[in-house]
């Protein structure tokens, strides 16, 4: 439903919403602490989205506004990853455990706890699909780690602090702007300049 506040503008009601959004960001990027925090992630992705598509019809007039949608892009790119690599380990884990139960279970587990580091599939003829998600299991572990890696080291306290304060000056560049005069009020047509001598 449209916001609707008589009397204000349209960059007071924009810069409301970019600090209300910038907020739940803030507070979703907070409650991730682990690659494995699925729903925080998820959360967090969409929140970034939200700010973003709010930013995106500034950033013609504002370099800060550009530079927020760029971290932000990169923001949903890395959450992104990681949520489907979650998606994609969570797959494993369902297989192994339909397949063949706990002990197929253990073996995806241990090869998440490995770090990424994936070991050789064991050779079987019999069609048995536990090696093939364990290696599954290894190598989403592994990029997981390295997609939470980036995230970690772009969105660190400091340039999330840093983020938020260039989000915040947008916000007020949209509050602090004059008003403009529409074209031809108390400017002269284009007559009336080529009469000027």
């Amino acid at each position: 439903e449209p916001v609707r506040s008589p009397g204000r503008t349209f960059g007071a009601l924009s810069a409301d919403l970019l600090r209300k959004a910038g907020r739940v960001l803030a507070t979703d990027l907070a409650a991730i602490k682990s690659p494995s925090d699925d729903e925080p992630v998820h959360e967090a992705r969409i929140a970034g989205k939200r700010l973003r598509y709010l930013l995106e019809p500034f950033q013609s007039r504002s370099f800060p506004c550009r530079k927020a949608v760029n971290r932000l892009k990169k923001l949903q790119d890395d959450l992104g990853e990681i949520h489907d690599l979650n998606l994609a380990i969570r797959a494993a884990r369902r297989c192994a455990k339909k397949e063949t139960g706990a002990w197929s279970l253990e073996l995806v587990d241990a090869a998440l706890d490995r770090e990424g580091k994936p070991g050789r599939p064991a050779a079987t003829s019999d069609g048995n699909p536990v090696p093939g998600l364990v290696q599954i299991a290894a190598l989403a572990g592994r990029d997981r780690a390295a997609a939470f890696s980036r995230f970690s080291s772009r969105w660190d306290q400091t340039r999330a602090e840093s983020f938020f304060r260039e989000v915040e000056a947008v916000a007020k560049s949209l509050t602090s702007r004059r008003k403009r005069q529409p074209t031809g009020i108390g400017r002269p047509t284009p007559e009336e300049s080529a009469s000027d001598p």
